[in-house]
């Protein structure tokens, strides 16, 4: 790992950490079975629905009843789960597992000695299901399929393999770990010159199976101090175009509010990261002043009903083991220049533009983004970033979970109703008081089945019978 990297973990050491148990062999047996289950006096938290005192049977991997059932439950097994909150299982939106390795057999060591980790730490965090947003292709596939047989232990994982982007794009612009390495720049960016190159690759991913396209369109130029060649239109339509004819939904990173109006308009279906190009700015309330391109954009969103992943955290500080406020996402100083602003300007105009965009009634789903980052501080991170930027807890819960599954197109995620698949995470604290309950984690099911298990919480606090 680079050095950045390595000065992001150690200063984590200065946030505090929720540690979780291991799961054992026994559980992880237990966790194999797929008995019908029945889970009773449960608040169930699945916003907009709550409920105090509710029950949710489970068969085959899928909720089949939601609701307060007096009558004894007709399952073999049955949770306890009385004074604890149930909610569905969280979703990110936009991650990237490893960057940085220079050849094959470094990436196998990084997975193997980071990748498998962070894996877990997402079960630990109570997410259920993790998309891909590029990571490096075509290992990726390989990391999918121990996933899906059980070499690795982890979330339901989907993947864009990497991201299209022009020759010289992002994000071989951006980060230390791809600007200077070629290995990085062959297996992270899909570099394209050209329509008919592009839509070869779009097709070569469909035949490999990957759950959807990420294309990069922003705008050309400096970005973070580098230049960067942009995607032609003509490019970026032909993509999007043969995305749709296999059937593959496409996450565009566009940048600026004119490059993402222009991405929703050629059939893009939804942006990776918030607008940061200085098109907004704030009066002396902090309150949005949108510009006419924002505006426009805003307008073309909703008719499209246009779903933002959220990614606010990356912009936000964190303390590396010197005192020195860089941002979470690059590790660039905080007194950085950017857009003509300092970053930790960008961070609150960031927040007042998701306050914004949710005004207007565009959706947002949650999105982490910051892969050098371990995944309770990153996760801790955007759940701290949108709770400055105004949202309730239950707004926040919403957004990590039903919005989250709208924007990835996997309508049987996200909540607890029946008929969607069984993703649940069991909670000692309340999650619509503060967002930091989502640090008391009992257990965490996927499908029906246990992945995850906090054996000092869960022990005295619910009982299966």
């Amino acid at each position: 790992m680079r050095a950045l990297g390595l000065q992001h973990l150690i200063a984590i050491a200065k946030f505090s950490v929720v540690l979780f148990v291991p799961l054992s062999a026994s559980l992880a047996a237990a966790g194999a079975a797929t008995d019908d289950l029945t889970i009773v006096h449960a608040r169930i938290v699945s916003p907009p629905t709550i409920i105090d005192d509710g029950t949710i049977v489970i068969r085959d991997g899928r909720i089949v009843y939601v609701g307060s059932r007096p009558t004894e439950p007709d399952t073999k097994r049955i949770i306890d789960a009385q004074g604890q909150s149930i909610i569905p299982g969280l979703i990110d939106t936009h991650a990237h597992l490893i960057i940085g390795p220079d050849s094959d057999e470094a990436y196998d060591r990084a997975i193997g000695a980071v990748g498998a980790t962070k894996l877990e730490d997402y079960l630990e965090a109570g997410f259920t299901t993790v998309f891909s947003m590029g990571d490096y292709w075509p290992q990726i596939l390989e990391v999918r399929r121990k996933l899906e047989i059980g070499q690795l232990r982890g979330p339901r994982f989907l993947i864009v393999g990497p991201l299209i982007t022009a020759i010289g794009g992002h994000p071989t612009d951006v980060f230390p770990e791809c600007a200077h390495s070629r290995f990085c720049q062959d297996h992270w960016a899909g570099q394209v010159g050209d329509a008919e190159a592009a839509v070869k690759l779009v097709d070569q991913l469909a035949d490999a199976g990957v759950d959807g396209i990420k294309v990069a369109f922003s705008p050309e130029g400096a970005n973070h101090g580098r230049d960067v060649r942009a995607l032609s239109p003509q490019i970026a339509r032909a993509v999007i175009r043969e995305a749709h004819l296999h059937h593959l939904r496409v996450a565009v990173y566009a940048g600026s509010a004119r490059r993402s109006l222009e991405a929703i308009q050629m059939g893009g279906d939804w942006l990776t990261h918030p607008i940061y190009d200085g098109s907004t700015g704030l009066d002396p309330e902090g309150n949005v002043i949108p510009s006419k391109d924002f505006q426009a954009f805003i307008a073309e969103a909703k008719r499209r009903k246009t779903v933002i992943s959220t990614t606010l955290g990356d912009a936000a500080p964190v303390v590396d083991y010197w005192g020195v406020a860089r941002m979470a996402h690059t590790g660039e100083r905080y007194d950085t220049m950017e857009f003509g602003a300092p970053l930790a300007d960008l961070y609150q105009t960031g927040k007042a533009s998701m306050r914004y965009l949710d005004q207007q009634g565009i959706t947002l789903a949650f999105g982490l983004s910051k892969f050098r980052l371990p995944v309770p501080i990153a996760a801790r991170t955007e759940f701290k970033a949108l709770a400055e930027a105004g949202f309730s807890p239950e707004k926040i819960l919403e957004i990590a979970t039903r919005s989250a599954a709208l924007e990835i197109g996997r309508p049987d995620l996200g909540a607890i109703e029946v008929g969607k698949r069984a993703d649940l995470v069991m909670l000692s604290a309340d999650p619509t008081q503060s967002i930091d309950a989502l640090e008391h984690i009992g257990w965490v099911m996927r499908d029906g089945q246990m992945v995850y298990k906090e054996q000092a919480e869960c022990s005295e606090k619910h009982r299966e019978r």
